[in-house]
């Protein structure tokens, strides 16, 4: 149990327990389903559209990408390490499903492309382990197969601003009624290069006789900059084809986002 002290002598104490294993990847997908990802969607999709239809997608989690990507007509494996998650997938008639490492992928070359979205080469130990998942997606792809990927990226301006201890706040609803508080605590370890994250999701239900609960969950993310993950990406053998910090331009984007296109580069 992880006591949490107010700040506040008038207020209450928190206590919070560690998010069960059975939970989390249904409170991460009621989280996502309180977003819009029509863009997101979209910008898939325009990447996608005339080059592939055989796609992988690496950490595909409750598959809410890899579900409507294959409503839209594409072939989409969903590899996740989560069984739970692939599970609850399976329910919703995702047909193709694996579960395994991405750092050892236990499939031949046959993919057209690869997406690896939501920060999830980030959650690697370091730039080896991510180079070495890199090195995978490039062998299981086809020749001028593409690379997908959305990263967390750390700009050298945003270092310093990451000293202190940064917290946001994400309120969406429980599906059997209430509200989920999500709120994420952020602080940047420069001497590790990693982005340590305390996330903490406070159920609450509104009703006498069922109880709030509160949870929190701990990550640590690879921190790296932007032309470091050019770099990585670069060095497993793709041609970067295209980057953007959002999937819209007309909407500001934060530094902090990147999604990156490449393609794999076969010699002759």
């Amino acid at each position: 149990m992880f006591e949490e002290p107010s700040g506040y002598e008038d207020e209450p104490r928190e206590y919070f327990q560690d998010l069960p294993a059975k939970l989390s990847h249904l409170l991460y997908h009621y989280e996502r389903l309180s977003h819009d990802l029509s863009a997101e969607l979209n910008y898939y999709h325009q990447q996608l559209q005339d080059r592939c239809s055989r796609l992988l997608e690496l950490g595909c989690g409750t598959g809410l990408l890899s579900t409507k990507l294959q409503r839209m007509g594409y072939q989409v494996t969903g590899m996740d390490i989560d069984r739970r998650a692939l599970i609850y997938l399976a329910e919703m008639q995702m047909y193709r499903l694996a579960q395994m490492d991405m750092r050892a992928l236990g499939f031949s070359q046959g993919f057209e492309a690869v997406l690896i979205g939501q920060n999830t080469l980030n959650l690697l130990a370091d730039p080896t382990e991510i180079r070495s998942c890199l090195k995978e997606v490039y062998r299981v792809l086809v020749d001028s197969g593409l690379l997908l990927a959305h990263l967390h990226c750390t700009e050298p301006d945003q270092v310093n601003r990451l000293d202190d201890r940064l917290l946001q706040f994400h309120i969406f609803d429980h599906p059997e009624g209430g509200k989920i508080i999500k709120e994420t605590i952020r602080h940047y370890d420069k001497k590790h290069r990693r982005l340590n994250l305390e996330q903490r999701f406070k159920i609450r239900r509104f009703r006498r006789k069922l109880p709030d609960h509160n949870y929190r969950h701990l990550l640590s993310l690879v921190a790296l900059s932007r032309e470091q993950w050019i770099e990585l990406v670069e060095s497993a053998g793709f041609v970067i084809e295209s980057w953007v910090h959002g999937f819209q331009k007309s909407t500001p984007a934060s530094r902090s986002t990147l999604h990156l296109v490449a393609r794999k580069f076969a010699p002759r």
